[in-house]
């Protein structure tokens, strides 16, 4: 199998296949990947709800459909299936190290910010 792809096992015992996201497509459906990234880092960011709203539920489903290899799967699909393919769907497309990046820009970028902030300004 392709380290782009990745077999995950649904409850009822049948197996689909999630692929990771050729950069292209990422970049033609740029809302919906920033708007996983978004839900996915919530937690992190201390932003959290108890339950997903209708938009993000939406979300996550245009997200599994386009992340399968064959999208004709969705129906096989229940949402006790759904934490092993956000999972896979991670997993394949690198997305932890990616936000680590991202995460680790933002902090810098805030922590310079802070001390520009917080040093007198010049010619005091």
């Amino acid at each position: 199998m392709s380290p782009y792809q990745k077999t995950v096992p649904l409850r009822s015992g049948v197996t689909v296949t999630v692929q990771a996201w050729a950069f292209a497509d990422m970049a033609a459906r740029s809302a919906e990947f920033m708007g996983m990234l978004e839900s996915f880092t919530a937690r992190i960011k201390g932003e959290v709800t108890d339950l997903p709203d209708v938009d993000a539920l939406r979300l996550m489903e245009r997200t599994v459909r386009f992340s399968l290899h064959r999208p004709e799967d969705h129906e096989l699909l229940r949402a006790c299936d759904l934490p092993d393919l956000v999972e896979a769907i991670w997993e394949v497309n690198g997305l932890g190290d990616l936000v680590g990046k991202f995460l680790r820009l933002r902090l810098a970028a805030h922590q310079r910010q802070e001390a520009a902030l917080s040093s007198p300004p010049p010619g005091t």
